[in-house]
């Protein structure tokens, strides 16, 4: 009583190798300045997909694949980019550059019940224009937690990340 749809396999994991070279594609893609904006969704990934195949010489992905995992990096660096906003814009004195990303790091993994995952994408993205924050701006995301709220909560904790030691007053 088998069914006559073929099964969905899921492939090999993507490395973090890959990751980044679906990221420079895209980039170098979107800000191609010779090519403008009415090429169609179709031509738009067959160009990222052939920039990254001559970048990895994996040819094993299909396009879709790669256009899939796209928006996986780019759903989960638009969320760190949204917590990293409110962290930033909590505007905490004394707070360095490392412990901004490191309590945007941990709004990130209590509200999505997950790590960040993608450090290796977001070092490439975060100086793209997409990804750019405009100065005295307040971003605001779709959580139902605030970061007053995180912080109340978070205040009186020891935090530990990647051997480094956080303790908040």
């Amino acid at each position: 009583m088998g069914s006559n749809q073929p099964k969905s396999r899921r492939g090999k994991s993507f490395t973090p190798e890959q990751d980044m070279a679906i990221c420079y594609a895209y980039l170098n893609i979107t800000q191609d300045l010779t090519i403008d904006n009415s090429q169609s969704s179709g031509h738009f990934w067959d160009r990222i997909y052939q920039h990254y195949i001559r970048s990895t010489s994996d040819d094993a992905r299909s396009q879709g694949s790669i256009k899939s995992r796209w928006g996986i990096i780019m759903k989960c660096c638009n969320k760190f980019l949204g917590f990293l906003t409110q962290v930033q814009n909590a505007h905490q004195s004394g707070m360095t550059d490392t412990n901004v990303v490191l309590q945007a790091k941990l709004m990130y993994m209590k509200i999505e019940k997950k790590p960040f995952t993608f450090d290796h994408c977001w070092g490439i993205l975060e100086s793209s224009i997409k990804w750019q924050q405009l100065p005295n701006t307040s971003s605001r995301t779709n959580t139902p937690t605030t970061m007053t709220n995180f912080i109340d909560q978070s205040a009186t904790q020891r935090v530990s990340c990647v051997g480094m030691a956080v303790e908040r007053a």
